[in-house]
């Protein structure tokens, strides 16, 4: 059961059915379960009451064509199980309630609710309609439960005069504006003892017209439920020997249309899998190519970037090379002017020695000649080995391709590499000392590296040297001739 004791359904209920004021009503539950209260009220017929449905919420309504009344339960697909089964017998409390309806419709879209569909339902066509005025109609109400028309109208007058008289405590109230004034002329005290016993008598009126509106509703509900079940009754043996002559030729093509219907729906649905797989794999495929194109694309960019780094660093480092060799090379032609210089002044000085040699030999003329030739050799061989050279050279060790460029000095029978000639401490010093030099005619067609040579250690193997011109390589091989031996 449901709560539908709301004043204001009534009112509506009222002037759709006694008045042309409005001529549709809304119900709804308004955040209860149980509770049926009126949404809204108007006029505009049937397209004016769907404006105000909702396929969220559940409603129930009361509209008014051409003078016939169709009671509508809202009732939406999505809503199933409890909910539904307890709208549908709340539908019936309100079709027992508002019991002047000529037929009664469960709609669950806006299609189930067009004009056709409920003149169909209505039996009218859009020219004539069934019963002729409201008067009749009204006529018709008066004569089912013994009240006519108008006292009904004025009852519906009196709830809502005495509703503005009291808006916030009731809606009915027995005190006029005379009685009133009256008691303000009285006594505080015999006001307050007047106004006490008017409020109990106001408050025992109220409820026992609510009880008899109880009671009277119960009645005219009950006689209506018997009414519309002996009609109910009559009409269905009335209309069961035509239904039962109709009934196979009905079902023999409603089974006919239901299974092409069927056919149509699963071709049409087998048809629409087909269409949504093919669009599925269209968009996966078009994914995957996406896809491999953002990852192409983010590959190549990489591999651009790694190359321009890379050829960024090359030349990078070519250019630092490059200044690097450039250095070497000043540094290497300053110390060949200063080795330049040194080997001049010595020259001059190895001359002037021999000079004075030659005053000696002719001074000492007791001396055979060839003595004094083997002195002079021994002594410049002696002086070779003393001298100390320097300067930039190219090595590679024993067991590896890779050419390192030292700075060197050799003294007597020392040879030592430096990284830079500015480096007090060696890298590594060979012992001249067993060392053989290769003494091939062509260096250069041997070691395939021009202005080279090769020097056979006991202890490291073999080192290849390449001097930076022909001048420098002479000048090496010269000093290294008097205290290494040939292969």
């Amino acid at each position: 059961m449901c709560d539908i004791n709301d004043l204001d359904i009534s009112d509506a209920y009222n002037l759709i059915i006694e008045s042309e004021t409005i001529d549709w009503l809304l119900l709804g539950y308004k955040n209860t379960r149980d509770v049926i209260s009126l949404y809204s009220s108007g006029v505009g017929g049937l397209s004016e009451f769907r404006k105000h449905l909702r396929m969220d919420k559940i409603f129930y309504g009361f509209v008014k064509l051409n003078n016939q009344c169709v009671l509508i339960t809202w009732l939406p697909e999505q809503f199933t199980g409890i909910r539904r089964a307890r709208a549908l017998v709340h539908s019936r409390s309100i079709a027992l309630y508002l019991n002047l309806h000529y037929a009664q419709l469960t709609a669950s879209d806006m299609s189930d609710l067009s004009e056709d569909n409920i003149r169909a339902l209505l039996k009218l066509d859009r020219q004539t309609c069934q019963r002729s005025s409201s008067t009749s109609y009204l006529e018709e109400r008066a004569q089912r439960f013994d009240t006519s028309p108008i006292q009904r109208r004025s009852i519906s007058q009196d709830r809502r005069k005495k509703a503005k008289e009291f808006p916030v405590k009731s809606r009915h109230s027995s005190i006029s504006g005379l009685a009133k004034l009256e008691m303000d002329k009285k006594a505080p005290a015999e006001k307050q003892k007047e106004e006490k016993e008017e409020e109990e008598k106001r408050q025992r009126l109220e409820e026992e017209e609510k009880q008899r509106m109880e009671e009277e509703r119960q009645r005219m509900e009950e006689e209506e439920r018997q009414r519309l079940e002996e009609e109910e009754r009559q009409r269905i043996e009335e209309e069961e020997r035509q239904r039962i002559e109709e009934e196979n030729q009905r079902i023999e093509e409603e089974e006919n249309q239901r299974m092409e219907e069927e056919e149509r729906q699963r071709i049409e649905e087998e048809e629409r899998q087909r269409m949504e797989e093919e669009e599925r794999q269209r968009m996966e495929e078009e994914e995957r190519q996406r896809m491999e194109e953002e990852e192409r694309q983010r590959m190549e960019e990489e591999e651009r970037q790694r190359m321009e780094e890379e050829e960024r660093q090359r030349m990078e480092e070519e250019e630092r090379q490059r200044m690097e060799e450039e250095r070497q090379r000043m540094e290497q032609e300053e110390r060949r002017k200063i080795v330049d210089r040194e080997k001049e002044e010595r020259a001059r000085e190895v001359e002037q020695e021999m000079l004075q040699r030659e005053q000696e030999i002719e001074k000492v003329r007791g001396l055979e000649e060839k003595e004094v030739l083997r002195q002079q050799e021994l002594f410049e061989a002696k002086k070779m080995a003393e001298m100390t050279i320097s300067g930039f050279i190219s090595v590679q060790p024993n067991g590896t391709i890779l050419w390192k460029r030292r700075f060197f000095t050799m003294k007597q029978k020392t040879l030592s590499f430096y990284k830079d000639e500015l480096s007090a401490t060696p890298l590594e010093v060979l012992d001249l000392d067993g060392v053989t030099l290769s003494n091939n005619m062509d260096l250069d067609f041997e070691t395939s590296v021009p202005n080279s040579f090769i020097l056979e250690t006991k202890l490291n193997g073999s080192y290849q040297f390449a001097a930076d011109d022909k001048q420098g390589l002479n000048a090496i091989l010269s000093a290294l001739q008097t205290v290494v031996s040939y292969q």
